[in-house]
């Protein structure tokens, strides 16, 4: 029980798919056992999340009705 809570920032990166996961695991792990890397390594946690491929848009419509390809 007490590791789930010790490793919480962790679990909640992982299950949020956040971009720097690994940097969350380093900051849980080693500055975990003191308050402020604990609750540093919670704010990484609910950082930016990546992007799978199946999210970006893969064409855009023109106003004239023409589609680019995306990027453009």
């Amino acid at each position: 029980m007490l590791c789930a809570v010790y490793l919480l920032p962790t679990i909640i990166g992982a299950i949020r798919r956040v971009d720097r996961l690994a940097l969350v695991f380093l900051v849980n792990l080693i500055g975990g056992t003191t308050g402020v890397g604990w609750l540093a390594a919670l704010i990484l946690a609910f950082g930016p999340r990546r992007l799978d491929s199946f999210a970006r848009p893969v064409s855009r419509w023109r106003p004239d009705g023409l589609c680019i390809p995306w990027p453009p």
